[in-house]
């Protein structure tokens, strides 16, 4: 799907993208996930959101500005042939000790190493 057709979703809490990934983890395709500029309360830390995307098999590229207080990054499923960075492969052991992995992450990582 381009970017320009992927549809919205917006997360204030980490809770709000858990929740999405899981109910649409396998059936989303590229979305446009808006969220807050640090100046505002409901600013997420793009790092936390790397690392949850990652626990479900998703990856972000794309970012954008929305108005003066939001962004929206396009977050997608991982494709099977994308590479593993050394920092990517940090994360996924990290999310592994600190039982964040879900199943459908773990299916992406194993499906990178076949």
């Amino acid at each position: 799907m381009a970017a320009a057709e992927a549809g919205h979703i917006e997360a204030r809490t980490l809770d709000d993208l858990r929740d999405w990934l899981a109910r649409h983890h396998d059936s989303a395709g590229s979305v446009w996930l808006v969220t807050f500029k640090k100046a505002h309360p409901d600013y997420l830390l793009f790092g936390d959101v790397v690392e949850e995307l990652m626990c479900w098999g998703w990856v972000d590229s794309s970012v954008r500005r929305v108005d003066e207080m939001r962004m929206k990054h396009l977050i997608s499923p991982r494709k099977e042939t994308s590479a593993w960075s050394a920092v990517n492969k940090a994360i996924i052991r990290r999310m592994r000790e600190t039982g964040r992995m879900q199943p459908a992450g773990e299916a992406k990582v194993a499906a990178a190493k076949a």
